[in-house]
């Protein structure tokens, strides 16, 4: 993962977690909150929370604090380390197309609103389901995301100009092309081309397969198997 967006949070947590002003937030919510009573400061509360026993009695008093914006960003950077951890294997593994530092963005700028609407505030680990539907949130905007790009990249047979090194035409404009340029040569079927720039589109096969008339998962990858094997043969 590219290292700025997790080291900008950490900066910002150093320059903020250990003042006088946020040792007085922290005694603050201390009197209202018994499971942050002996932390000297935000700071501590990150990095010695553990030894107050489960982490979840933490959380869960920041949870009910999140009005005041320290509290809720002691939060945020207590999660911090799941939320890199889940960023990199997503983009790693399993199937988001965002680089590890775009991952980190969205998915705190979705623990945030979270944190506002309290969800956790009931269970056990808040952390753990708070991280989990931030991951959720993200996962279903991609695909919708994607869902999109494969409805907005039509596939035509109509003549294409070549494919230049400062082309302005996205990279689904310029796979159409050399698709239908394949298919109008006789080397690449409609069906296939079609199937070829959904599923580079961003839709996973068993999805693109439907958009282009396969009924079920096996036909969708039998037929993807095939067109990819064309593909090769006609680069």
């Amino acid at each position: 993962m590219r290292a700025c967006v997790y080291a900008q949070l950490n900066d910002e947590w150093a320059r903020i977690a250990d003042t006088p002003t946020a040792r007085a937030a922290l005694a603050a919510w201390s009197a209202r909150e018994p499971a942050l009573v002996g932390f000297l400061s935000p700071a501590e509360v990150v990095t010695r929370h553990k030894e107050a026993g489960p982490a979840g009695g933490v959380q869960a008093a920041l949870l009910r604090l999140a009005e005041d914006g320290l509290a809720a960003r002691t939060l945020v950077q207590m999660l911090l380390p799941r939320l890199r951890a889940e960023a990199e294997a997503r983009r790693m593994g399993h199937g988001w197309y965002l680089s590890g530092a775009d991952a980190t963005t969205e998915l705190v700028g979705h623990l945030w609103e979270l944190i506002a609407l309290g969800v956790g505030a009931d269970c056990s680990d808040p952390g753990r389901r708070l991280v989990d539907r931030a991951v959720m949130v993200v996962r279903t905007e991609l695909r919708a995301r994607r869902r999109e790009a494969a409805r907005s990249a039509e596939f035509s047979e109509a003549s294409a100009p070549p494919v230049e090194l400062h082309d302005a035409r996205t990279t689904a404009e310029r796979l159409s092309a050399v698709l239908a340029d394949s298919h109008r040569a006789g080397r690449l079927g409609r069906r296939d081309a079609r199937l070829l720039l959904a599923v580079a589109s961003g839709l996973d096969v068993r999805s693109a397969g439907a958009a282009v008339g396969l009924s079920g998962p096996f036909a969708a990858y039998h037929q993807f198997r095939r067109a990819t094997v064309a593909a090769r043969c006609c680069a």
